[in-house]
């Protein structure tokens, strides 16, 4: 509160914050905020320049720059996972190709089942050659081709014998010993026929899995390869857009730095009110303390010219009896207009103020006065 000697007696009381310019203060605190306000960006706080009537704009332009990118990252991302990662159909693909194993045990088993067959076609051979030299021979043959189960192929010996030939008038070629030999040879062939045959049968299934898979591996490898030629078409059409996310995000950048020189300069000039006001606060103890200090040096003043009247009043004293006297003893003698000044009373002498308008120092109570010192001793401790 001021105190009540600084104002007109009538006047109810006031206080300091009665003689700040308050609406200064609060259209700056305002212009502040609503910079801020204006300048968000969500929940980031990224900040625009309001001033310029583009926050709105921006932040559009911006924001949808900013989604366009993320979505085609996120797009570009899922490409990646698909082509880099197998589905359920190319879990078999590894780093490593298997259609060269593949193709190797392909090989080696045609080479086995050339072998086998080989060594079937030598077993029929033989078997021919024994039929023709077996009595009747000719004759079981086309009675076995014409009478197999029902379900079984039938079986053509045409172009393997001649069945039209009689076996009954041909001659043997070969002795009883080497015929003898010859079926003996049968005999053990024919107890591997089954298991050649087996064994040809496992063959083929292997090499048709391994076929198949083969197969697969490259499907699989064209659809990574189609999937990858996607990414790569993906990537460039992302990098096309790249420089627009790149020019939006700079000039995004730039509006930023203006909006921070803008709020940077209403911060600066918030901080100069603020020392203001606070040096305000501040100087009114010191006005206190001035004003104390006039009152004191207005009554020394007053003293030394109570004294200094004093002693005029004295010298006037004097003055007045040398004057009595003078007329007393000569006064009578001297024509009066002689000099009309002989017997003038002395001149009253009095101080007065010069320069500026009387106007008397407030009075104030030494407790406040003490208390205003005590503060500003406080702020020069808090200062060093």
């Amino acid at each position: 509160m001021v105190e009540a000697a600084f104002r007109p007696v009538d006047e109810e009381p006031r206080s300091l914050l009665d003689f700040v310019d308050e609406e200064g203060v609060e259209t700056m605190r305002d212009a502040l905020k609503e910079s801020i306000r204006e300048s968000k960006v969500g929940s980031s706080s990224l900040l625009q320049t309001p001033t310029t009537n583009i926050t709105q704009e921006a932040q559009t332009e911006f924001d949808s720059s900013i989604l366009g990118f993320d979505n085609d990252l996120r797009a570009l991302k899922t490409s990646l996972k698909t082509a880099s990662s197998p589905t359920a159909s190319q879990s078999g693909l590894t780093l490593t190709s298997p259609i060269p194993s593949h193709l190797h045990t392909l090989e080696s088993h045609a080479q086995e089942m050339a072998s086998l067959l080989d060594s079937l076609v030598s077993h029929f051979d033989l078997c021919v050659n024994a039929i023709r030299h077996t009595e009747g021979g000719y004759a079981a043959v086309r009675k076995a081709a014409s009478s197999q189960p029902p379900g079984v192929e039938p079986v053509s010996v045409s172009g393997v014998m001649n069945t039209e030939e009689d076996d009954t008038t041909s001659e043997p070629t070969i002795s009883e010993e080497e015929r003898l030999e010859m079926m003996d040879v049968l005999e053990k062939d024919a107890e591997q026929v089954d298991d050649v045959v087996m064994e040809l049968r496992e063959f083929l299934l292997e090499m048709e899995q391994k076929h198949d898979s083969i197969l697969e591996y490259v499907a699989n490898l064209t659809a990574m390869h189609a999937s990858t030629l996607a990414t790569f078409q993906m990537l460039e059409s992302i990098s096309a857009r790249l420089s627009g996310y790149i020019a939006a995000s700079q000039d995004f950048r730039l509006r930023w730095e203006d909006t921070k020189l803008n709020i940077q300069d209403q911060l600066s000039e918030l901080e100069s009110m603020r020392l203001f006001y606070e040096n305000y606060h501040s100087s009114y103890d010191g006005l206190l303390l001035e004003v104390w200090r006039r009152r004191q040096t207005e009554e020394k003043v007053k003293g030394i010219m109570r004294k200094a009247m004093e002693q005029v009043e004295r010298v006037l004293e004097g003055d007045r009896m040398e004057r009595e006297a003078f007329r007393s003893d000569v006064g009578e003698f001297l024509p009066v207009d002689l000099w009309d000044g002989v017997g003038v009373s002395p001149s009253r002498w009095e101080f007065a103020r010069s320069g500026e308008e009387e106007r008397s120092v407030p009075e104030l109570e030494e407790e406040v006065v003490e208390a205003a010192g005590r503060r500003d001793k406080d702020r020069q401790r808090a200062e060093r």
